[in-house]
């Protein structure tokens, strides 16, 4: 029997999230996979208390615990959210950020509401820096929760109530099936739930869920996320090579796609959509 274990760092409320997730992944790999799957979650409040197992876990880290106190200097609060980053990705899980809703229910304290949302606003960026900085995966909650709404949710940056829980731990499941689980899972098993994942999306009258295609993850591995918008479809292989020239992608962007399209056997169909698109390029050029 295989066993996935997700270390959770995070808030009470959050805590809901996580282990919906992980009881969410355990059933979509029970139904992909011809084994059966159990998946277990571990409250942890201090990086030091992470064990010899964390290697093979799945580290769910929240950016919550740094709102208590929206006034505290970001001088401070940056650098002691870095190292946190810093000392959980050296004890070797696979570590995923949380980003945080960005909505604040209006209290009798206007500037305490002010600066909570600077505050989420300024951590949810920090999260996409130390994504590139140290490899670590991003789980953006907070964009498929503003997709939907507040009032829908009914819910604020807290995340509470079971609509919330629930299209919050679909997102961060996405995100640990699509970026998490090198190394515990076979990718071709990841790609089927991730899949899965995708057509159990909670619905909400009224709310279409759009994929963004102007969007790549340019990675060194499979989980680690850097993302750059491009000019159209993400499959061109010429838009690769004006993101090498133009310094937004690196080169070994190039290689990874073209050992994915000789693992998918496509890679014949690759270097046609390379030919054409530089044939046109280079028409359009002379025109």
């Amino acid at each position: 029997m295989n066993s996935l274990l997700f270390i959770a760092d995070v808030t009470s409320s959050e805590h809901l999230i996580v282990q919906e997730t992980a009881t969410r992944l355990r059933d979509l790999l029970s139904e992909a996979d011809a084994a059966a799957w159990t998946s277990d979650v571990r409250s942890i409040s201090k990086v030091e208390d992470i064990s010899a197992q964390a290697a093979g876990a799945v580290y769910i880290l929240s950016l919550s615990d740094w709102l208590a106190d929206p006034s505290a200097p970001w001088d401070e609060v940056a650098p002691a959210v870095r190292e946190r980053v810093k000392l959980v990705s050296a004890k070797g899980p696979n570590v995923v950020l949380l980003t945080t809703f960005r909505h604040v229910t209006p209290g009798s304290d206007h500037d305490f509401d002010r600066d909570l949302l600077v505050r989420i606003r300024r951590l949810n960026l920090l999260a996409a820096k130390l994504s590139n900085e140290f490899g670590v995966s991003v789980a953006d909650l907070d964009r498929d929760c503003a997709d939907v709404g507040a009032q829908r949710l009914a819910t604020d940056f807290r995340l509470g109530g079971k609509v919330a829980i629930g299209l919050a731990a679909w997102s961060l499941a996405r995100c640990v099936a699509a970026n998490a689980l090198d190394g515990l899972v076979d990718f071709n098993l990841q790609d089927r739930i991730v899949a899965a994942n995708d057509a159990a999306r909670p619905r909400f009258d009224g709310v279409a869920h759009v994929q963004v295609t102007g969007v790549t993850r340019f990675s060194h591995g499979r989980r680690t996320q850097k993302v750059a918008f491009t000019p159209g479809p993400v499959v061109r292989g010429i838009q690769l090579f004006a993101g090498v020239s133009k310094g937004q992608v690196r080169w070994g962007e190039i290689q990874i796609r073209l050992a994915r399209a000789v693992r998918d056997r496509k890679l014949l169909h690759y270097f046609r959509l390379l030919a054409r698109e530089l044939a046109n390029t280079t028409f359009a050029r002379r025109r």
